[in-house]
């Protein structure tokens, strides 16, 4: 451990037993001292630790649900027809989609909604984390839905009324070509492309994307201070520019209400869970799960036995990852700076090194909520 970090510690040994137990240091105290503070330990934070997708993402869709001013979200990847919260039926949408509940949140109740997502021209379409940007950018009805009446509900009734009158789709598709159970997913598609299409012409109300991307200078400054580094030439040539160039923000918090009434009612979120449909899951981790959506060509390979007919398993594999809720306390502060210095460097260079002020205009980082200081 560095001088810099470490610290002595006592440890006492039980008499009887002859034993004792320690651990090692888990903060770096040092790194907190009065003026040189960068991730300030703080105290009176309530925590709540759910595991997995159901228990996590039903509790955020319960705060989006009831917010009252503003929900900031960072996230690696968004998906817009995602459901939160699930019902048993097999077919999309299970329950209202994370797009649905950020419309409602903006252009309904008039919240300030703030989305960074990272994305990158290469790695972005490789590991398909923006349905509707990313990927899935050719929907079966050229131009989508209209803006102002956009919903998950919307793009399947409208899919299955333009199969029932075998209507012609972009592409040349017709109507009469498309097989019912195609139906969901298809106007799964519409709906992303259609959402983030809207958003970003900022037709969603007080909702905003702002995108980022990894930066790769930076990444690559870090891998040089590493003591392992890659062996062999093959490694070298792959890894390295792998690791500086593919490299992704993951960061995922969620911010709501941070100001509302002093700070009164702020809630936040730190997460290993994305905002992608892959990481919905129940604690049971069922292997065919027909709450998870339908899988893949590597569900299929990957697995020599199950219920599909082509001998694999017809949904997502199980996935388990947490979300930690923090309620009051001077965390969310710190919460709430790191989003802003991120959302404020997207705004024009998403490649510039981290500033080192808040600059953000919508609340200055030096004047915080006074419900959050007790």
């Amino acid at each position: 451990m560095p001088e810099s970090s470490g610290r002595i510690e006592t440890t006492h040994i039980d008499e009887v037993g002859r034993t004792a137990t320690s651990s090692l240091q888990w903060l770096l105290e040092n790194r907190n001292l009065k003026g040189k503070a960068t991730h300030p330990i703080t105290h009176n934070n309530k925590l709540t630790l759910f595991i997995c997708g159901q228990e996590g993402f039903a509790d955020i869709a319960g705060e989006i649900a009831k917010a009252k001013k503003s929900i900031d979200l960072c996230c690696w990847g968004f998906d817009p027809g995602m459901e939160l919260v699930r019902g048993n039926s097999a077919t999309w949408p299970r329950g209202e989609t994370f797009g649905d509940l950020l419309i409602a949140a903006t252009t309904r109740r008039h919240l300030r909604v703030r989305l960074l997502i990272w994305h990158d021209r290469i790695g972005s379409p490789m590991v398909h984390n923006m349905p509707g940007h990313s990927h899935g950018t050719s929907p079966w009805k050229t131009g989508g839905q209209r803006f102002e009446n956009i919903s998950a509900k919307g793009s399947l009734a409208m899919l299955q009324d333009a199969v029932a009158k075998k209507e012609m789709f972009s592409g040349g598709y017709r109507g009469d070509r498309v097989r019912p159970e195609d139906i969901p997913m298809l106007a799964r598609e519409e709906y992303c492309y259609s959402w983030y299409a809207a958003a970003f012409h900022g037709l969603l109300g007080r909702l905003t994307i702002h995108l980022r991307h990894g930066n790769s200078h930076a990444i690559g400054k870090s891998i040089a201070t590493e003591t392992s580094q890659p062996h062999g030439l093959t490694m070298g040539e792959i890894e390295k520019p792998g690791m500086s160039y593919l490299g992704t923000h993951h960061q995922k918090p969620v911010l709501i209400d941070f100001d509302h009434e002093e700070g009164a009612k702020a809630v936040g979120y730190v997460m290993g869970l994305n905002s992608v449909t892959d990481y919905w899951d129940t604690t049971a981790h069922l292997l065919d799960d027909t709450r998870r959506e339908q899988g893949g060509v590597n569900e299929r390979r990957e697995c020599v036995q199950g219920v599909a007919e082509d001998g694999g398993f017809a949904t997502l594999k199980p996935y388990q990852d947490y979300a930690c809720r923090i309620d009051g306390g001077r965390a969310l502060i710190a919460l709430y700076n790191n989003f802003v210095k991120a959302w404020d460097r997207a705004i024009d260079d998403r490649t510039r090194s981290a500033s080192t002020d808040c600059v953000s205009r919508e609340l200055p980082c030096g004047s915080p909520p006074a419900r959050l200081l007790d």
